[in-house]
């Protein structure tokens, strides 16, 4: 959206855990602090930020492009997102490489659209691309990765969205790391 913005990341500390459940008892990220008020959760972030910051919008203009967008995340959250988040919060090795294959098989799924258009989901960068773009990367992160020959067109997608410097440029020191 080209707006000025500062990352602020927390380490683990009594004191920043107080803070952040001041601002955010729920301990939801991201966690998002305009002016005196916190908002948090990955939707209602992006909800607001779309609404704050017109310009340049991430949800299609028409009715019906916004309720499948929406629905697209809606399926993106329950079928991948929630997925990740759990293989990061477990330790058991068969759960996490049961995680991992239904994660891969889920983006195989919808790979198709990396196929037929610029931006998944559509012709230009909208919400569906930059929460698909982040599910590839937190992949990446947690080394789910497709077979070369068979997946090609999903590790050359992968590769020039991991290349970009407004990708780069995203990302946190820690996640600097995994390039």
């Amino acid at each position: 959206k080209d707006v000025e913005f500062r990352n602020v990341f927390f380490g683990v500390s009594a004191q920043n855990d107080l803070i952040i459940s001041q601002a955010n008892p729920d301990h939801e990220f991201p966690l998002l602090l305009h002016r005196d008020t916190s908002i948090y959760g990955i939707n209602i972030v992006t909800g607001y930020a779309e609404e704050r910051y017109p310009q340049q919008p991430l949800m299609i203009e028409a009715l019906v492009g916004r309720a499948i967008q929406r629905m697209t995340i809606f399926r993106m959250n329950k079928n991948l997102i929630n997925k990740i988040k759990l293989l990061s919060n477990t330790s058991n090795e068969d759960t996490n490489t049961a995680l991992k294959k239904e994660i891969k098989e889920e983006v195989i799924s919808w790979s198709y659209e990396l196929k037929d258009t610029p931006y998944f989901g559509g012709e230009k960068i909208s919400i569906v691309y930059i929460y698909f773009i982040v599910i590839l990367w937190r992949m990446k992160v947690a080394g789910i990765i497709f077979e070369k020959e068979q997946y090609d067109y999903i590790n050359t997608y992968q590769d020039s969205i991991f290349t970009a410097s407004y990708f780069i440029e995203s990302l946190s020191e820690r996640d600097r790391d995994f390039l």
